[in-house]
């Protein structure tokens, strides 16, 4: 791994003796924790406080307490001496103080992730406190960080990048397989396995590949040659990778989004190597599979793209909210990629080789609030000497969470 300083210097002969694909990301510049709390995914587009603006203080999302308790017909009152607001309607009477951590609900004290606070002269109060009074929202409560939907929408923009210290099952994480008291190393499954151990170690983002079989269904797979040329969907469907690793349609990773609701899915459907009217159709069918089980998956796909064509192909069939742009194959200069991700706010993601890197570049897309992350790195060690460059996440096999 070598220093910031010298990685310039490095480049050119870095690119003809590395045959690894590295990737990097970028995002929202806010940094959440990874914890063990309950991850809350709200969909509030069927409440009707789904218009109302919650905003987001040092990483927590922050509801308006009047707006919130008047659309669910209670009476709100300002106590302008105690700072207090109060809401009252038949049974329920909730009051919060500014700076108090913690608020009353019935007569009983309960904590607040943080105190009530005034924000543009209305007093917010965390947005999980709200959503845990009956009748607010319906809500769900799984494990890990928790992340906010407004109308199917994150309010904490592109959220993903806040999970799991950054990092990214490859190909939905490496496995081992023990031979003869070896270890040996099994990546690039993108198998049922793979996605159940990693979700074990405490993944939740998941990076899968994706290719038309024969017959035009999306299977996980990272390239034919892999598994011995391309395949129609019943023979992928009875195929077992490396004799015993499960194989997936892009239906079944879906599914074990479902059962796993703080999943999130980053694609790589290797469309560089399809012509424009394939391209539509891998984005067809991964879109139109996903509307057909649950539509609210669309909001938990990160898609890939490769250069400018293949984004303007893909957003015409669904317009994703949270897109990255990989490098490994765009034929863009440094600068194109600067100004073309400029021009997209829902590319938050920039994938790229960490021989790629060079401080103005590093800069410039920071400067677009951004992130970088790198792909693939498996030492913890070299990990963490890239962050120590800015570099936000990481893509890899075998490096868990911690």
């Amino acid at each position: 791994m070598p220093t910031r300083k010298s990685n310039n210097i490095m480049q050119k002969t870095a690119k003809t003796l590395l045959l690894v694909v590295f990737v990097a990301v970028i995002a929202m510049p806010q940094t959440f924790a990874a914890s063990n709390n309950a991850v809350k995914i709200f969909d509030l587009s069927q409440s009707e406080i789904s218009d109302i603006e919650i905003v987001e203080q040092n990483g927590v999302a922050m509801a308006p307490f009047r707006k919130i308790f008047e659309n669910f017909g209670a009476t709100v009152t300002w106590n302008e001496q105690n700072k207090t607001s109060r809401a009252v309607k038949e049974n329920l009477s909730v009051s919060v103080k500014i700076g108090d951590p913690t608020a009353t609900v019935n007569g009983s004290k309960v904590n607040l992730s943080v105190p009530a606070k005034i924000i543009r002269n209305t007093t917010y109060v965390p947005f999980d406190f709200v959503a845990e009074i009956p009748g607010i929202v319906s809500h769900k409560n799984i494990s890990s960080d928790y992340v906010i939907w407004e109308s199917g929408s994150f309010i904490k923009n592109h959220g993903w990048t806040q999970l799991c210290d950054g990092l990214i099952a490859h190909a939905g994480g490496g496995l081992y397989k023990e031979e003869n008291g070896d270890k040996i190393d099994r990546i690039y499954t993108n198998s049922k396995e793979a996605l159940e151990n990693s979700y074990k170690n405490g993944h939740r983002v998941f990076e899968m590949d994706f290719l038309l079989t024969s017959d035009g269904r999306l299977a996980a797979v990272h390239d034919w040659n892999r598994v011995g040329g391309k395949k129609s969907s019943e023979e992928w469907k009875n195929l077992k990778i490396y004799g015993e690793y499960t194989s997936l349609f892009i239906e079944d990773v879906y599914q074990f989004m479902l059962d796993h609701p703080d999943a999130f899915l980053v694609t790589d459907t290797k469309s560089f190597a399809y012509s424009d009217k394939d391209k539509a159709k891998q984005f067809e069918y991964l879109v139109n599979a996903a509307e057909k089980m649950d539509g609210l998956l669309l909001k938990r796909i990160v898609p890939q793209v490769y250069d400018q064509s293949c984004y303007e192909i893909m957003m015409d069939i669904y317009p994703f909210d949270s897109v990255i742009y990989t490098l490994y194959e765009s034929p863009d200069t440094d600068e194109e990629v600067v100004a073309f991700v400029a021009k997209h706010d829902n590319i938050k993601v920039v994938t790229m080789e960490w021989y790629r890197y060079t401080e103005e570049f590093y800069d410039n897309l920071t400067k677009l609030s951004k992130y970088i992350y790198f792909f693939t790195l498996n030492v913890p060690k070299e990990i963490e000497k890239c962050r120590s460059w800015g570099i936000h996440g990481f893509y890899t096999d075998y490096v868990n969470p911690k």
